[in-house]
């Protein structure tokens, strides 16, 4: 299987992301993914309510997940990039 390096920045905002979330008792964080397969398997075990999902993701991006997984959940697009 071959392995997607996720950039460092990526992983810190997501933990910065989670960070915030947490500040909110009604919120719970339950699960992270690093690129599209692995988040379309977190979708379908954990069914979540609302996903935070990045645009640019390693090898594919936000909208190829919204077309590979079956997705429910409301989707709010997160990215640090500027366009």
């Amino acid at each position: 299987m071959k392995q997607t390096k996720v950039p460092l920045d990526e992983r810190l905002a997501r933990k910065d992301l989670i960070s915030l979330l947490g500040a909110y008792d009604h919120i719970s964080v339950v699960g992270e993914a690093d690129d599209v397969p692995s988040a379309a398997k977190a979708i379908e075990k954990l069914d979540p309510d609302v996903i935070f999902l990045n645009i640019q993701m390693p090898g594919d991006s936000g909208f190829d997940l919204l077309e590979k997984a079956e997705v429910e959940a409301q989707v709010i697009f997160v990215t640090a990039y500027d366009e």
